[in-house]
């Protein structure tokens, strides 16, 4: 829609113009970018996150809590309670994800978690019950 008008019997012309139809359209269309982006944004996150919290943290989490473990009962941790139950909390896990038990023996989180297993085993046999101050005091 062009509007002009002539101001008297000069030669000066003025214009209006009307861009609020266009203007609509561009803001229609940045806004559905917008959410295309976010939409983009919060799936790619989820289907990172998952395996990520399944594959790294929680098995860090969990030789953390063993460490912990050893540190306060060096001799004695496997027949604690909270030692059963982070048995049975690592078979839960394997059960309840997506990968396969073979898959998840293989990560190296799950080498890392069996070697800190034997070294506490071997300290228990090297330092013996005279040992366990040193080791709580070291670890």
């Amino acid at each position: 829609n062009v509007t002009i008008k002539t101001i008297d019997t000069s030669i000066r012309t003025v214009g209006v113009f009307d861009n609020r139809r266009i203007a609509h359209e561009w803001a229609k269309v940045e806004i559905y970018s917008t959410l295309f982006a976010i939409l983009v944004w919060i799936i790619g996150v989820t289907s990172f996150a998952g395996p990520v919290m399944t594959l790294v943290v929680a098995p860090i989490e969990r030789m953390i809590f063993l460490l912990s473990m050893l540190r306060k009962d060096p001799l004695g941790y496997e027949n604690t309670p909270q030692y059963n139950d982070f048995i049975s909390e690592g078979r839960e896990d394997t059960y309840n994800s997506f990968w396969t038990a073979e898959v998840l023996k293989g990560m190296e989180t799950n080498f890392l978690m069996s070697t800190i297993l034997r070294i506490g085993s071997l300290m228990k046999v090297g330092f013996g019950s005279a040992g366990v101050e040193i080791i709580r005091n070291n670890l």
